[in-house]
């Protein structure tokens, strides 16, 4: 298994290497690279090495947190209830890494407006995605986690819910503004927000929970959650919004209002399934009327808005 996964991963790396000579030409390996070439590769590796231990520091630390001063059963009914907000992540993520390159090339080419209108609509896009998923996952996060992992705990459904919630406006006010700034030479001044947002994070965790006798999962979550709203609202979308001359209420009416107005339907619907079906039938028969009948009411409702 080794052998196989190391070759695959050099036949890969040298199938990327020859694409890479077809697609540009005169592109040549250097011993003695130009110096200045080295340097800006340097800073940007830098900003981006910094960014990634940031994002560890905040993904990870809060396990960490809730295990030091909360114990292990918190950590495990934590750790269950952050599980479904973790797969809408990754259900979304191939989508996000589509905007990184086409960002870079109309901002080297300058074309500001038109690299703000594909902003705008990548960021409805998430939305959309984003919001179909907070649905399902808000209205029937007790049954799917009883489904899933066999355990039938409030507080597990309440973190999933907080959780899933705090997702979907980063996914929507954050994701794709994040590799923009990435992509448009603002590689430092996203590396400070990362920095700031995972020291404030830790800080006013350890304050917290040292200061108060309120339950640490919560507080964690919260001081989580709230340095990094306050980082994508303060700093990282309107830095996007002023480098690419959006408009903030038609940004918001296009990336979320909308998307808002396409899902009141499926909750109205999911809601009334969940009133008249929960205990009547089981968790997978749920499940699976409420994605047969609320999926498709919001995918009408979001093609009509």
């Amino acid at each position: 298994l080794t052998v196989f996964s190391i070759s695959l991963l050099a036949a890969t790396q040298l199938a990327m290497m020859r694409f890479v000579f077809r697609s540009i030409p005169g592109f040549r390996l250097a011993l003695r690279p130009d110096k200045s070439v080295f340097r800006e590769i340097f800073h940007f590796s830098g900003a981006v090495y910094a960014i990634s231990m940031a994002k560890l520091v905040w993904e990870r630390g809060s396990t960490f947190m809730i295990s030091v001063f909360c114990g292990l059963s918190a950590v495990t009914t934590y750790s269950v209830g952050v599980r479904l907000s973790v797969l809408m992540n990754q259900l979304t993520g191939p989508y996000q890494e589509n905007i990184s390159p086409l960002a870079a090339l109309l901002h080297s080419r300058k074309k500001r407006e038109k690299l703000g209108g594909i902003l705008v609509n990548s960021m409805r896009w998430n939305s959309f995605l984003a919001t179909g998923l907070t649905i399902g996952l808000v209205l029937f996060a007790r049954v799917a986690i009883r489904f899933l992992f066999g355990v039938d705990s409030p507080d597990s459904a309440l973190i999933c819910r907080l959780t899933v919630l705090a997702g979907c406006i980063t996914l929507v006010f954050r994701t794709i503004p994040e590799k923009f700034l990435l992509m448009a030479e603002r590689h430092k001044y996203l590396a400070k927000v990362f920095v700031a947002e995972s020291a404030l994070f830790v800080a006013a965790s350890v304050l917290l929970l040292s200061a108060t006798s309120l339950p640490g999962v919560f507080i964690v979550m919260g001081a989580s959650i709230g340095s990094r709203l306050f980082g994508t609202t303060c700093f990282i979308l309107p830095r996007m919004i002023r480098d690419c001359g959006l408009r903030v209420p038609g940004l918001l009416w296009n990336t979320f209002g909308r998307q808002i107005l396409a899902s009141v339907p499926a909750i109205a619907a999911g809601a009334l399934e969940l009133r008249f079906l929960s205990g009547r039938v089981g968790d997978l028969p749920l499940l699976l009327i409420a994605g047969l009948t609320c999926g498709p009411l919001y995918l009408f409702c979001s093609c009509a808005w």
